[in-house]
């Protein structure tokens, strides 16, 4: 999930003259500035989103799981998918499901028990990284580490690369809330809105327990109020007029 360029004009914007203001540029630099401490989120994000990978597909590929979340993120429900490509989904769905369940180690319980234990570190160290941010750019705890004059953000007083990383990553954690949605003018948050059977596939299975339980839990947190509102304030925004009031 790392990104690497601003596109403008379906080009690279790599300087001012690329269409782009001085202040724009400066914008973009600020963005994608990487530092020591930038590459060490890089790091750990890269950890949490396998981590989130294999303890969600658990829950959605094993044994006594409904098909029908994965099989929606695969796109075998989605309009914009073409009918052959959702037939050929359909008919190789059973084959990857048990290729992904031996690939990810599906059935080992002490794997499971790490990544679990990954997520809710990472998740701890963000809802202190967000406080930490509050209070150095807003002066006091105010809203639990998300309110105030200024938004806050993992680094900074503005957003970067490694907010839009988090965020990419730790989506499918709040499935209720961002995926499986219409609340976003009838949309998704999730891909921007672009796929329509997230919001309109009527699920007919209930999300599994132990996915529910740390949904719930993170919007209680910084961590998931900072999720939401990045989510829904940012997401269809563009860099140039992103803000942080």
């Amino acid at each position: 999930s790392y990104i690497h360029s601003v596109y403008v004009n379906n080009r690279i914007a790599t300087s001012p003259t690329d269409s782009i203001s001085i202040a724009q540029h400066a914008k973009i630099q600020s963005f994608f500035n990487r530092n020591q401490e930038t590459i060490m989120w890089e790091k750990e994000l890269n950890i949490f989103g396998h981590a989130i990978q294999g303890w969600c597909y658990y829950y959605h590929l094993g044994h006594v799981a409904s098909p029908i979340f994965t099989y929606l993120a695969w796109g075998g429900l989605e309009p914009q998918v073409s009918l052959v490509e959702r037939a050929i989904i359909t008919c190789i769905y059973p084959f990857l499901k048990y290729g992904i369940r031996d690939g990810f180690k599906l059935h080992d319980s002490v794997a499971m028990q790490n990544r679990y234990e990954v997520i809710r570190t990472l998740l701890d160290r963000i809802d202190i990284q967000l406080v930490a941010q509050h209070e150095k750019y807003n002066g006091s705890r105010g809203g639990a580490g998300v309110g105030g004059p200024v938004d806050t953000f993992l680094l900074g007083d503005q957003l970067s690369y490694v907010d839009v990383n988090f965020c990419s990553l730790a989506a499918p954690l709040l499935m209720n809330t961002l995926v499986l949605t219409d609340s976003n003018n009838g949309q998704s948050y999730y891909a921007n809105g672009r796929f329509t059977s997230f919001a309109t596939t009527k699920i007919t299975s209930p999300t599994p327990k132990p996915l529910l339980e740390l949904e719930a839990d993170m919007l209680d947190r910084p961590v998931g109020r900072y999720l939401v509102k990045m989510y829904k304030k940012y997401r269809k925004h563009s860099l140039f007029t992103t803000s942080t009031s």
